[in-house]
């Protein structure tokens, strides 16, 4: 006798503020997550993995939207009490996500004194009407995913120069033959006898495999940023920042989040040591040559994130 299961995981529902920070990685969106984070009124969860290939195996076809959004609601319901809790809080002071460059130390201490169970942050979250930051990268062309069930989600594309951001992958190594870093956290899918990322466009493989790591790095900000339906507002992002305005000009880019999120206590303590932290882009080497790049497709796509080609 077949055996039929159902998983029952409470709301279906997102009704809580969620920010999505989103695009490929180098890009400065934990800059972005990490100087949000010091408002009173915003938690930033950083890269859940799991969510991340939740979204990516539903994208595939490796799990059914029904089920997808039963254990993506779940988890992210629990994330946001743990959140609250602190009980996922970086107490190390040298990482980049470390509480005390986010938090007062009051507030800190209020918050572990004062919240103590599920209630308690229900009345937290009504008092404070929280923004949850969710900083992952390289699912900007599956967001579509979640507009459905996250009925008050601002999805925020974090965008660089890709010529600067090639320059950062050649340095780490990512996409070079011997130094296979992200082989832990990434999807593939099979291409011929060969493994390629999940994320490259059909039809990319062989320009991908025959490209150096400086231009497998184009290739990539690519397949992220300049695929079908990214300019419908349900497909892809509702608002756009780079990297540049990030380092140079936070005070603009504050203003312009600030049609979609209500920060409170715009000049705290914690948010003017952020700035301090923030120092201005660095422009790398002058760009190299692309043999295998589809030119045309990179100059629009250049264009359209406001950038011109070198």
């Amino acid at each position: 006798m077949t055996k039929t299961y159902e998983i029952s995981l409470g709301k279906d529902i997102l009704n809580d503020n969620i920010i999505l920070i989103t695009g490929p990685s180098r890009m400065g969106k934990t800059l972005l997550s990490r100087f949000l984070s010091t408002y009173e009124n915003v938690e930033w969860i950083e890269e859940p993995y799991s969510l991340r290939f939740l979204i990516e195996m539903c994208a595939n076809g490796q799990i059914d939207r029904k089920t997808f959004k039963k254990i993506f609601t779940a988890n992210i319901h629990e994330l946001f009490i743990d959140q609250i809790l602190l009980r996922c809080a970086n107490f190390r002071p040298n990482d980049l996500s470390n509480i005390w460059d986010q938090k007062s130390i009051q507030e800190i201490l209020c918050r572990i004194e004062s919240i103590k169970s599920r209630e308690d942050v229900e009345m937290y979250k009504k008092r404070i009407s929280p923004y949850f930051i969710i900083d992952i990268p390289d699912i900007l062309p599956y967001v579509h995913l979640l507009r459905d069930f996250c009925k008050n989600l601002t999805v925020i594309c974090v965008v660089r120069n890709p010529y600067d951001a090639a320059e950062d992958y050649v340095e780490k190594k990512w996409f070079d033959e011997a130094g296979k870093q992200n082989t832990y956290n990434d999807v593939y899918r099979n291409y011929e006898d060969k493994k390629v990322f999940g994320w490259l466009r059909q039809g990319d493989e062989e320009a991908f495999l025959k490209s150096s790591p400086y231009e497998r790095g184009i290739i990539y900000w690519l397949s992220i940023l300049d695929y079908d339906g990214i300019d419908d507002p349900y497909m892809g992002y509702d608002i756009c920042i780079k990297y540049e305005d990030i380092t140079e000009n936070i005070d603009s880019v504050i203003c312009k989040l600030s049609k979609y999120i209500d920060l409170l206590d715009h000049s705290t303590p914690m948010s003017k040591a952020a700035k301090s932290r923030i120092h201005k882009a660095e422009q790398k080497k002058e760009k190299r040559d692309l043999e295998f790049v589809d030119k045309k497709r990179l100059i629009n796509a250049l264009e359209k994130y406001g950038y011109e080609d070198r």
